[in-house]
């Protein structure tokens, strides 16, 4: 790309010797006796690292690094190459230029003899894994064939100071290839639970999940909990359909980071969910990094000109590649997280998902806001925080999406730490609430304990989100928040579940009885049903196919006059819950 932007630093004004910029990065100003004064050691020689336009725009190529003012965090570490970051995606080109010295080589395992040699429970998984079609537990080549993992991979760690292309948030941590996804961008939930358990029991620290889908998934759920109480941090997207996250998984998840994507003004992205669930925003719009070997991620998109987004443009054997979404802003926080725990490799996941908040760059308004969570992330702040200990701030029951009734709920988790001085637990409507009531205000530590008790019959039957705030000595605060936390009290004489958000259920006079949740204003509605109509009160209820009533069913009258339901059955979740894909690819520019 263009270096016109470090013309000021080196260049050659009419000297003895030509300067052919296209061949080297270095042109100097001829002096007598010129001594040459090398880049500090925390800015890399990767030659997209200085350069600016190379698309036609007036912003640095790699302007997310400087956003997030990386240089700051190289400063005090460039990575641990015994740090292992999982990218689960549509694999990896581990032979990529920029790429092939930072890529996890899983040297207990002799390649291609059909042996499981380190015992692990997998086969030939040399180079990590491709889950995709596996027989035997045998793992396929997590090769990429679609671009997205690589381009996600080398935002992660392309190698620094190497003097060739780019460079990553992280120049030395190791990437895990997992791949689940398809050349075509999709790929099963199930098959993204064995990825995930894979890298925690493997030794990743650190997960990026670039990747999801609609509604919430229990099964992933309890994958992603595996990985958090094996230690690893779970970074995810939040999205691309500008729309709340907590419709999205596995943004919705308790123990996953969530993130959301930021333009290189600092406003949200267009197309980036966002919500209560947000923890920070990363740059996601016009990301230069990786080009896959013999891909195209946004080919086939509706206008879109083969080759337009290598780099340079058109070029068959570009190695280089620009994409916009959440998914190139959560590698830019997996890197981060990578420095961070090869700064202090001591940090819980817990502590690296506060830090990022706690140190991010307040955007939007003040404070914790829908489309930036706690901020963009600031990678040289949070670096400088490496070895402060936040306070453990964590609800671990009820989780989110459970259901509660009939009295007294006691809420569980953890309020404790070094300098620690009170905590809160509160409650509030809604997704979004507007007003907070306060359960208790405690100043005695906690630590897998009773935070708190839930009186469910003095709250109206709903959705509800629950946040616990900790504070230390010095004031600083540390949250955590639970959602879509249904409060339903209603009970019915009745043969069936009639108790959940959705459900059905044979009455005392044997008529049907239905729950549903009315998402509008997030209220628990039963109705009874009866040949030809559902009521509520007096009133029927209008329901076709054509709508849904709550998460995931619909409830119709049928010709017989009487309701039929569409769900899913979570007895067999792993069966029957929806894939999951590869986010799309935004193409609109802010």
């Amino acid at each position: 790309g263009s270096t016109d932007s470090i013309d000021s630093l080196w260049t050659n004004k009419g000297g003895a010797f030509p300067c052919d910029r296209s061949k080297s990065l270095y042109c100097f100003e001829q002096i007598p006796n010129p001594t040459p004064t090398a880049p500090p050691p925390n800015i890399p020689n990767d030659p997209y690292y200085f350069s600016t336009g190379s698309w036609g725009k007036a912003y640095d190529d790699l302007w997310g690094l400087k956003k997030i003012n990386a240089a700051g965090a190289w400063e005090q570490t460039k990575g641990l190459g015994n740090i292992i970051v999982a990218d689960i995606d549509t694999g990896v080109d581990r032979n990529h230029e920029d790429l092939k010295d930072n890529m996890w080589i899983n040297t207990a395992e002799i390649s291609n003899n059909s042996i499981d040699d380190d015992g692990n429970g997998y086969i030939d998984d040399s180079y990590g894994c491709k889950f995709i079609g596996m027989t035997d537990n045998k793992c396929g080549d997590p090769m990429d064939d679609n671009g997205h993992g690589t381009h996600t991979a080398g935002t992660i760690a392309a190698v620094g100071n190497n003097g060739i292309g780019v460079v990553g948030v992280n120049w030395t941590v190791k990437i895990m290839a997992l791949k689940f996804l398809s050349a075509a961008g999709g790929g099963s939930t199930s098959d993204a639970m064995k990825a995930l358990k894979y890298a925690a029991d493997m030794g990743a620290k650190i997960s990026s999940n670039s990747w999801g889908g609609f509604g919430p998934d229990i099964a992933l759920d309890d994958a992603i909990k595996y990985a958090h109480d094996n230690g690893m941090v779970t970074v995810v997207a939040a999205g691309n359909d500008n729309v709340d996250a907590l419709k999205f998984h596995p943004a919705d998840s308790d123990y996953a980071i969530t993130i959301a994507a930021s333009d290189p003004s600092d406003l949200k992205a267009s197309f980036s969910n966002w919500g209560e669930k947000i923890d920070v925003a990363a740059p996601g719009v016009e990301i230069l990094s990786l080009r896959g070997a013999n891909t195209d991620i946004y080919l086939g998109s509706d206008g879109y000109n083969p080759g337009d987004r290598f780099v340079p443009a058109g070029e068959p054997n570009a190695k280089y590649y620009r994409a916009n979404g959440t998914s190139m802003a959560t590698p830019h926080v997996a890197g981060l997280a990578a420095l961070l725990l090869s700064k202090n490799p001591n940090l819980t996941n817990e502590d690296v998902r506060q830090l990022l908040r706690r140190r991010a760059t307040d955007l939007g308004a003040a404070g914790k806001d829908r489309d930036y969570g706690y901020g963009r992330i600031d990678a040289s702040q949070t670096i400088a925080n490496a070895n402060t200990k936040p306070l453990n701030t964590l609800i671990t029951s009820p989780s989110s999406r459970a259901s509660i009734q009939g009295g007294n709920v006691q809420i569980i988790g953890n309020a404790f730490g070094t300098n620690f001085s009170s905590y809160k637990v509160e409650i509030g409507k809604g997704r979004a609430p507007s007003k907070w009531t306060t359960l208790i205000n405690a100043t005695a530590q906690v630590n897998n304990g009773i935070l708190a008790t839930l009186d469910t019959l003095q709250f109206a039957d709903g959705i509800y989100t629950i946040r616990l705030t900790t504070t230390d000595a010095l004031g600083n605060t540390y949250q955590f928040q639970i959602h879509d936390l249904l409060v339903n009290n209603f009970f019915v004489d009745a043969q069936g579940d009639v108790g959940e958000s959705n459900s059905i259920a044979i009455g005392t006079d044997g008529f049907p009885v239905i729950s549903y949740l009315d998402r509008t204003n997030y209220d628990l509605k039963v109705a009874k049903c009866g040949n030809p109509s559902c009521t509520s009160g007096n009133t029927i209820i209008s329901v076709d196919t054509e709508g849904f009533v709550g998460l995931y069913p619909s409830i119709a009258i049928g010709t017989d006059g009487f309701p039929v339901i569409a769900y899913i059955d979570f007895g067999n979740v792993v069966s029957k819950s929806p894939n999951v894909v590869m986010l799309p690819v935004p193409r609109a520019i802010p």
